[in-house]
């Protein structure tokens, strides 16, 4: 998904990734607080909404979970909340 020029994608580890700005590949950015696939990927104004979707460990998810792209950071930060569960 698009977010302030920037392109997001995530992983079923619950890695958020950014395309490099030269296209060339993904940066990890963050992580995830529940890793899920087959979710939506939703921007809003202050980050991305990571809704439902499904986890190896947690089953089926009706959870939302914001999550705050910082600046590209080394390591990793984990700027995310489960916002209701």
């Amino acid at each position: 998904v698009a977010h302030e020029g920037k392109l997001y994608a995530t992983t079923m580890d619950g890695n958020v990734c950014r395309l490099s700005d030269d296209g060339a590949k993904w940066e990890i950015v963050g992580k995830l607080e529940i890793p899920r696939f087959f979710h939506r990927l939703l921007p809003v104004k202050d980050g991305l909404l990571v809704v439902a979707g499904a986890s190896h460990t947690h089953g089926h998810l009706d959870s939302i979970e914001r999550f705050s792209p910082a600046a590209k950071s080394s390591p990793p930060s984990k700027p995310s909340e489960v916002l209701n569960h």
